[in-house]
């Protein structure tokens, strides 16, 4: 049975939300894995990826994270690079 993978992605500013979206994705798996026959797993940049060096920090995480059957984006304030 292969995972399926859900990609928790955010800025910095939704922390919280992102730390609340793994333990949903964990209880879902731990209720539905056995009777549905699927196996899900949360993938986050700060679980997922490590420090490295590349074009920019994005295409470092890109690169690591991998591919990905779900996304779950959030927003709150912060949207894209800040000057």
């Amino acid at each position: 049975m292969n995972p399926i993978r859900v990609f928790i992605a955010s800025p910095g500013d939704v922390v919280e939300e992102r730390d609340i979206t793994s333990l949903v994705v964990s209880e879902v798996h731990r209720i539905f894995s056995d009777p549905l026959g699927i196996r899900l797993g949360a993938v986050r940049s700060e679980t997922h990826a490590t420090p490295n060096v590349g074009e920019d920090a994005q295409s470092v995480i890109n690169r690591q994270i991998g591919d990905f059957d779900i996304l779950v984006g959030m927003m709150w304030q912060r949207f894209g690079v800040s000057n």
